[in-house]
């Protein structure tokens, strides 16, 4: 069983020794906000829906994106082990993924943020490509409509060294296109032949 306090904790304490270790390299995470039906009057329900994309030269193995105390719920269900979680049913990942959600809480007085973290089991995402197929549903408490958030990702190179990067998720059609799977290469070899072709001098 996990113990979801247990992990907000550990995430808490230790993202700070997360941060000042390994090599730091920056990837986009892609999020599409979706207004769904209220099932509760008064709750405001949503859904973010998720692409990775990957632009460092090594394999990416897990992400994790955070939820704001003060801003975001989750429906807990009881696991039958006297401890409550987040409803199974309102997160989903690929096959090759696993996925878990930890809600906002108020441990020993202190605001945890909860988070959404997904490790893949088999294929990694590979350098120049993007995964689709991620999301989670949840109340949010803020005004308006839900928007970008924080993550952090990570993975390893060929020698076993720590591969780290953080940022803050980018919304689909906010202007930087969301790469396909296998995309990016394509991107990044046409700027370079455009390069090229401005080089050359005209006659």
């Amino acid at each position: 069983m996990k113990n979801w306090k247990i992990l907000s904790l550990s995430f808490l304490l230790g993202l700070p020794g997360l941060l000042s270790s390994g090599v730091a390299f920056a990837s986009p995470i892609f999020y599409e906000a979706t207004d769904l039906v209220d099932v509760v009057v008064g709750e405001d329900l949503w859904r973010y829906d998720y692409t990775v994309g990957n632009e460092t030269p090594h394999d990416i193995e897990q992400f994790t994106i955070y939820f704001d105390y003060g801003l975001y719920e989750f429906n807990l269900v009881a696991d039958g082990f006297g401890e409550f979680e987040v409803d199974p049913n309102d997160y989903e990942a690929p096959s090759n993924w696993d996925a878990f959600v930890a809600p906002t809480d108020l441990i020993l007085g202190v605001q945890v943020d909860g988070f959404y973290d997904a490790l893949a089991l088999v294929d990694l995402i590979a350098p120049d490509d993007a995964v689709q197929g991620f999301s989670v549903v949840f109340t949010f408490l803020g005004q308006g409509a839900p928007a970008s958030q924080f993550f952090e990702f990570f993975g390893y190179d060929s020698s076993g060294e720590d591969i780290l990067g953080n940022s803050n998720t980018q919304q689909m059609g906010s202007g930087q296109p969301v790469p396909e799977p296998a995309s990016l290469a394509l991107i990044a070899l046409g700027l370079l032949t455009l390069g090229i072709r401005r080089k050359q001098p005209s006659h």
